[in-house]
């Protein structure tokens, strides 16, 4: 891939994470987590379908191929679940800013199942990460914040999706086919997860009145997440994934000033210390 096509690639897919995980704290709030999650997978199909009915499929996908996309698609699907519940009550930018422990996941799976290296730069980064982790993740009162345990659970699934989705992209020699197999594999274990799990009340309670804005917030979310991953799909195709990882990481960083903007987040001095040293440990880990 071109360095330049590759920045490019990685700019957009990031920046369509970013708003597309901004809109989806409104979403989970209106909805809350399970319809939160079921809408904006649905929804997220759909640039995938688009992209596969212009360019079509280069290669049909072996037996092995689906396997990885289908164990990539429970980690993703169950990622969904555990971080929307986060963001159900909590803020945007002490959820998301745990994306960055994403990267620390992936290299230390590398170190021990790959025998891979680690540098010094490194381990500095992932300890930055680490204790960022550890003061992003107190409540007022300096006490771990329970309400953020299943995003961090699902912050690490989320890496684990990355890596057999990668081998069955790069097996296929093509990411359309694979990224649109992938959300739909995932939704579909989300609306069986969601239809087995549904809350029995003896009480009727009124429907919530949905309005056009939620409408159009929860559509907007799902295709800017389903456009991120589409064209990150790409960027695994190409090469580019270490660039890509970089400039990724720069993107809960700009989701903290537009929780704090739309949001109204607040952070204690030790939670906006942590969130600085999470996205520095992040961007240096990547490079």
């Amino acid at each position: 891939m071109n360095f330049n096509l590759g920045i490019a690639a990685a700019l957009v897919a990031t920046s369509a994470y970013v708003v597309g995980d901004t809109a989806s704290k409104y979403v989970s709030e209106f909805f809350g987590n399970r319809t939160a999650s079921i809408a904006i997978m649905g929804v997220g199909i759909l640039p995938a379908f688009i992209a596969l009915l212009i360019f079509g499929a280069g290669s049909m996908l072996n037996a092995y191929q689906i396997g990885l996309i289908a164990l990539s698609a429970f980690f993703l699907a169950a990622g969904y679940l555990l971080v929307y519940k986060s963001l159900e009550t909590e803020q945007i930018s002490n959820t998301l800013i745990l994306f960055e422990s994403v990267p620390v996941v992936l290299v230390l799976f590398g170190f021990f199942a790959l025998s891979e290296s680690i540098t010094v730069i490194q381990s500095v980064s992932m300890l930055a990460i680490f204790f960022g982790a550890l003061c992003v993740t107190t409540n007022v009162k300096q006490r771990f914040n329970k309400k953020l345990f299943p995003a961090i659970i699902g912050m690490i699934l989320w890496a684990f999706y990355a890596i057999p989705i990668t081998y069955a992209i790069k097996g296929s020699g093509e990411f359309i086919l694979p990224i649109l197999a992938v959300k739909i594999f995932s939704f579909v274990m989300v609306a069986a997860y969601l239809l087995l799990t549904r809350p029995r009340s003896k009480a009727s309670k009124a429907p919530k009145r949905i309005s056009g804005k939620a409408v159009l917030i929860t559509l907007g979310s799902g295709l800017f997440d389903g456009i991120g991953m589409l064209v990150f799909g790409y960027v695994f195709l190409g090469n580019a994934i270490a660039l890509a990882g970089a400039i990724n990481s720069m993107g809960p960083a700009f989701e903290m000033f537009l929780g704090r903007m739309f949001y109204k987040d607040r952070w204690t001095k030790l939670q906006f210390a942590g969130l600085v040293v999470m996205v520095v440990g992040a961007i240096a880990l990547s490079l």
